[in-house]
């Protein structure tokens, strides 16, 4: 008899909730494969891929395998010599992709509509010093395609997880696509969402965990760390993320099996110190889980 291969459902009451990559079972002689077509998001689920998808930034960057990334949050609005030393130091503490925030219109008409792209010059000036990846997040098709021919990571937030051409549209760029869960959002519209990228070739796709509601509503996100796991046993694709200002979540989020996580822009100087120690609180925890810092 041959092995074959089963895709994973969240049911299954054998399988460990932390448990990835496809089910193997015995299958009668002839039958090489076995896949379960009945799942909404095929392309995204074990049932289309062996193996876990690692994406590939230009700079080598690789999410999705034994390294677990650090994306580190740079305020790009200063004045660009200080952004781009603030850039070194993040490098320095371990991070290897710089997040340069939301690229929107501008909110008023008397504000300069070349902010955005002078911004975009110091990310880029970033990335050229210090050889790191870049990542933005694209809050309109027109952002998104003056963003794909800047950064490496064209995010596309939770407000528009579920905005479908938009999703379309976003893929066709041939960008890494960095998907961030609505934060009211089920996993399988997650992995639905993700569907719509990869229904369109792009085939590098990254999830992003950033909390769910909180409450009272007003709240800040909470991190749902039960969803890493449960992503893992679902989806070949690499998942993050984003702990937010709770600092131990991060390292929390690593412990769960995240492939990377994305942290909030360092302001000050106190604020640079905390991010060096949780560096190295996320490098000892990597290194336990048998991993390391990329």
């Amino acid at each position: 008899m041959k092995i074959a291969e089963e895709n994973a459902v969240a049911h299954e009451p054998a399988r460990a909730a932390g448990e990835a990559g496809p089910r193997r079972t015995l299958a009668p002689a002839g039958i090489t494969r076995v896949v379960d077509a009945s799942t909404p998001y095929r392309k995204a689920s074990w049932a289309s891929r062996g193996e876990p998808t690692v994406v590939e930034l230009s700079n080598g960057t690789r999410i999705g395998g034994r390294d677990v990334v650090i994306m580190a949050g740079l305020p790009i609005s200063g004045p660009e010599a200080q952004v781009v030393e603030a850039a070194h130091r993040l490098r320095a503490a371990g991070a290897a992709v710089l997040h340069g925030g939301t690229l929107r219109p501008p909110r008023s008409p008397y504000v300069r509509a070349r902010r955005g792209e002078d911004a975009l010059h110091t990310l880029d000036r970033a990335r050229d010093e210090t050889g790191m990846a870049t990542a933005a997040e694209a809050a309109d098709l027109e952002s998104a395609l003056l963003l794909a021919h800047r950064v490496d990571i064209l995010q596309v937030g939770a407000e528009n997880m579920q905005n479908y051409p938009f999703l379309s549209r976003v893929a066709r760029l041939g960008k890494p696509v960095l998907l961030v869960r609505g934060q009211t959002a089920g996993l399988t519209e997650l992995l639905l969402a993700a569907e719509y990228v990869l229904a369109e070739g792009n085939a590098d796709v990254i999830l992003c965990e950033a909390g769910v509601l909180g409450i009272p509503p007003e709240g800040r996100p909470l991190l749902d760390l039960t969803a890493i796991p449960v992503l893992k046993s679902l989806t070949h694709l690499p998942i993050m993320a984003a702990p937010g200002a709770v600092p131990g979540m991060a390292c929390a989020a690593i412990a769960a099996g995240a492939d990377g996580v994305v942290l909030e822009p360092v302001a000050d100087d106190a604020a640079e110190h905390d991010f060096a120690e949780r560096m190295e609180r996320a490098r000892r925890v990597a290194v336990a889980m048998g991993r390391r810092l990329a």
